[in-house]
């Protein structure tokens, strides 16, 4: 069986996966969905070259916590150990990665102003496809 680092995987990896979508689940109830890449892509121009050479390597996905500044405040303040990072859907193309984010992100409505029991947002998310539809809470 693979190694998925603290990540945990409801089906197995598929060999052509490209990136999956994933949930986090923290101690006080707040939940966010994001994406990641299994692959990183680059392009560069050797010395004396004409034209780039693509380089594929593994991103750093069995580290990787989240991208949300608010989430990793709160996974130092809490300590990893009480998150659960579930990833839940294998996806196959980098369009069809942000597709899927995007998908999940409005089905869960995760811009609502659902709260839990301590009156905080539910959500850590505070965008979708990086675009803010949230005002600030005054």
């Amino acid at each position: 069986m693979e190694d998925y680092g603290h990540w945990i995987a409801l089906t197995e990896r598929p060999a052509n996966a490209f990136g999956f979508i994933y949930a986090v689940f923290g101690p006080t109830g707040r939940q966010y969905i994001g994406r990641k890449q299994l692959i990183s892509e680059t392009s560069r121009l050797p010395t004396g070259a004409k034209r780039r050479v693509k380089t594929r390597r593994e991103s750093d996905w069995r580290t990787y916590r989240s991208s949300c500044r608010e989430l990793l405040d709160d996974i130092e303040l809490y300590g990893a150990e009480t998150f659960t990072f579930v990833i839940y859907d294998w996806v196959y193309g980098r369009g069809m990665l942000t597709y899927r984010e995007v998908q999940e992100q409005w089905s869960c409505e995760v811009l609502s102003r659902d709260e839990t029991p301590d009156g905080e947002r539910l959500w850590y998310n505070g965008n979708i496809g990086a675009v803010k539809f949230l005002k600030p809470k005054s």
